[in-house]
């Protein structure tokens, strides 16, 4: 056997085991949700009621609050990051660029118990006494804010402190995809007279790719996130549109009720049920993700 065979050989083992895992996992989940899905069928999908007393289960309130904290999370995360971007490759010298750049990435190394903490206890409050409360008092005709808040700890803290935690990894994405842009591009915009704000806007179409892709990976991401949530959105099962109200999401609720689970029938094969949903969805906004990185980076790199 020779030294090329004998390398292939040994990094082919890690790369199964790591499908392998993977493999087992889907297999696991599945299977152990496919009961639930054989029982209750769509209506899974939309009651909303939790009660085991009466044997009536629905994912609606979880599946909910999930789709919400992630659209609230991307609105966050897109402006900030792109706004970022420009600031750290553009605006800042060379040696705080760095500094600054180092900062962001320091961010993204925190432990996300640590955004709960801080968004649960502290952000959810100044929320609550200076925006939320008024919020309500001014649009109570909008549906979104249509519930008088109770406390600062609902759907839309979780989503807010969802999006600010996933802001260093949307933007060292798209400050790598800034770096990877040819200077010609930028310096024939300034030829031609751009202001810096037009030119911002050349390269934002540049970029919208790339922007897309990492909105889709920060969504993926915040789809599956469990800690944050839990210590920021109230933690009640009711399925309501009012990003005021007190709420949950998938993950959050699946931890929550797992531990007694086996107390009930079918309970777990209902939560693992809820595991698969929150799977596909992480897979189908990856997948897009890492599709549009891959075609960006053969257009620019040619």
């Amino acid at each position: 056997m020779g030294k090329s065979e004998y390398t292939f050989y040994l990094l082919l083992i890690p790369s199964l085991l790591s499908f392998s895992i993977l493999t087992l996992i889907l297999i696991h989940v599945v299977t152990l949700s496919l009961p639930a899905f054989m029982s209750h069928g769509l209506s899974l999908l939309l009651e909303a009621r939790w009660n085991p007393v009466l044997q009536k289960y629905g994912l609606l309130p979880a599946l909910l609050g999930t789709l919400l904290t992630g659209l609230v999370s991307i609105l966050i995360v897109t402006p900030i990051s792109l706004s970022l971007t420009f600031f750290i490759c553009d605006l800042l010298p060379g040696k705080a660029s760095r500094i600054f750049h180092r900062l962001i990435e320091v961010m993204g190394a925190l432990p996300t118990v640590v955004y709960g903490l801080w968004g649960g206890f502290i952000l959810s409050q100044f929320l609550y006494s200076s925006i939320y409360i008024q919020l309500h008092d001014y649009l109570d005709y909008v549906p979104l804010f249509s519930c008088k808040p109770l406390s600062g700890q609902n759907i839309l803290s979780a989503g807010i402190v969802l999006g600010l935690s996933m802001i260093p990894y949307a933007s060292s994405l798209l400050i790598e995809g800034y770096k990877s842009i040819p200077s010609r591009y930028i310096e024939a915009a300034y030829s031609l007279g751009f202001y810096r704000f037009e030119v911002y806007r050349l390269i934002t179409g540049i970029l919208k790719p790339l922007l897309i892709a990492a909105i889709m990976l920060s969504l993926s991401r915040a789809l599956g996130e469990t800690t944050i949530v839990a210590l920021t959105i109230g933690n009640a099962y009711m399925a309501s549109a009012c990003m005021l109200n007190p709420g949950t999401t998938m993950s959050a609720w699946i931890v929550s009720q797992f531990e007694s689970s086996f107390l009930y029938p079918g309970v777990s094969s209902i939560l693992y049920a809820g595991v698969l949903i929150v799977m596909m969805l992480s897979f189908v906004s990856s997948s897009i993700g890492i599709m549009l990185i891959n075609r960006w980076r053969s257009i620019i790199h040619g």
